[in-house]
């Protein structure tokens, strides 16, 4: 598998596949992490594991909550979800390597903290999901901006570090349970950013309609405690 363009095609479909399913089953969705899974359900039924950098150790290729490193070289930006080349994975110690002058033999840096490192072309993707009964507002659209900030900071990362030999795209996605405030993302939000695809679903939830028991429900109900 490698990182590409029909790659981010196929991730939109399936983003397209979920926001079908939302519509259908409008309790499908209820946290940020309930989309991070219905996506990633999708994701590991497509990428197969495959080779890593270490000899008989395969590895998946789509991973959630990767540090990676910022400009000062520190573990703090860390995007919802992550696609990698295996090839480009070690668990054993660093991709980064120096060549032994005596012997011409490959000499590993330590693995950092986070135990693992990866390099490589990368696709990173950030979800978001408003559940609010008033849809979008200006508050969340700052927040967006932010997400789509630290796409492109990471790209800059992955292209100086990598002396434009490495690439890193990214898939931005925004699930609103209504369909209130899509036109701030359509005035606010650039859906042309190079190397970025922008996404935008809804579940069509209408809080203006009135919800009774089901027609069969029995008994009469007195008291109900929620659990969370």
């Amino acid at each position: 598998m490698e990182i590409s363009e029909n790659l981010i095609v196929r991730i939109l479909e399936f983003l397209k596949e979920i926001e079908s399913e939302f519509q259908k089953i409008q309790g499908l969705i209820l946290t940020e992490d309930d989309l991070k899974c219905l996506l990633l359900s999708k994701l590991y039924g497509y990428l197969p594991a495959a080779q890593t950098i270490d000899n008989e150790v395969s590895a998946s290729a789509i991973h959630s909550e990767v540090k990676f490193y910022d400009e000062n070289g520190l573990l703090t930006l860390r995007p919802a979800l992550c696609i990698v080349e295996a090839r480009h994975i070690s668990i054993f110690h660093s991709v980064e390597f120096k060549i032994q002058r005596s012997s011409f033999n490959r000499e590993y840096k330590n693995l950092p903290r986070k135990s693992v490192e990866i390099g490589g072309n990368i696709l990173v993707i950030e979800l978001k999901f408003c559940r609010n009964k008033n849809g979008i507002r200006e508050s969340d659209i700052v927040s967006y901006k932010d997400d789509i900030s630290k796409i492109k900071k990471l790209q800059e990362i992955v292209h100086r570090r990598s002396s434009g030999n490495d690439k890193m795209f990214g898939v931005f996605a925004i699930f609103n349970k209504t369909n209130k405030g899509l036109g701030l993302i359509k005035s606010k939000i650039d859906r042309e950013e190079p190397r970025i695809k922008t996404f935008y679903g809804t579940g069509l939830v209408d809080f203006t309609k009135k919800h009774r028991f089901p027609n069969n429900s029995d008994g009469y109900m007195t008291t109900r405690h929620a659990w969370c």
